[in-house]
């Protein structure tokens, strides 16, 4: 059971010049699974992140995102 709240997970990945996600971890993870859920759900998004383009040419980048769980009593 978690605590109702509100509850902020910073994830951090690599994407390669093709868009695929790698090297996904959770750097603040406020605990409950909460974390490994973030992971999760990044891991298995079926698209393609856009990738970051230098001189014209795509190059792997390093990127954060923040995910929000908002939880409450039922």
């Amino acid at each position: 059971m978690i605590p109702a709240g509100c509850y902020t997970v910073v994830v951090s990945f690599i994407v390669d010049k093709y868009g695929n996600v790698t090297d996904v971890k959770a750097e603040k993870n406020p605990g409950y699974g909460l974390g490994a859920m973030a992971v999760n759900a990044v891991r298995k998004y079926k698209g393609t992140w856009k990738p970051a383009a230098q001189c014209g040419r795509y190059v792997k980048s390093y990127k954060k995102e923040t995910i929000t769980f908002n939880i409450t009593n039922q």
